[in-house]
């Protein structure tokens, strides 16, 4: 099973870069590569269990299912319900801690299944477009 995880470094402290992470329908707000989505059937975007659907200009629909969600922890979870890539058993999360030298350490981090031959074009594509150019944004953000 393939995992991915990216972490930085941030000159913000936890709880302020917790902030503007903690909403799971807020992503589209602050990273580059994902539109705007939205929350089906009226739950709280804090509430286990809620589905963010995002919808790209090709027409191609993801949906993200919150599966954990600590305010205490700075941190939720999330699997894959729908997306138009060869992935299964995707599970993410993403936290916020605090920094062994100060500031806020981001932890985005995943696993999931695909058809071998997808494996090394998937891990560099999550890697470097989806958690990668988010990274880079919130570095900016928070220095």
């Amino acid at each position: 099973m393939p995992e991915v995880s990216t972490t930085t470094t941030v000159n913000a402290g936890p709880e302020e870069v917790w902030a503007l992470l903690r909403d799971f329908n807020g992503l589209g707000r602050w990273h580059p590569a994902m539109s705007l989505s939205v929350i089906e059937e009226g739950r709280e975007p804090e509430e286990v269990g809620a589905i963010r659907r995002f919808t790209y200009p090709d027409g191609s629909v993801v949906r993200e299912r919150l599966t954990a969600f600590s305010d205490a922890d700075r941190s939720y979870s999330y699997t894959v319900e729908e997306i138009s890539l060869p992935i299964s058993s995707y599970h993410a999360t993403l936290a916020v801690s605090p920094a062994a030298l100060g500031g806020a350490m981001i932890n985005w981090s995943v696993s999931f299944v695909c058809p071998p031959e997808a494996e090394r074009h998937l891990e560099d594509f999550l890697r470097n477009v989806v958690f990668g150019s988010g990274m880079v944004v919130l570095e900016a953000r928070f220095q």
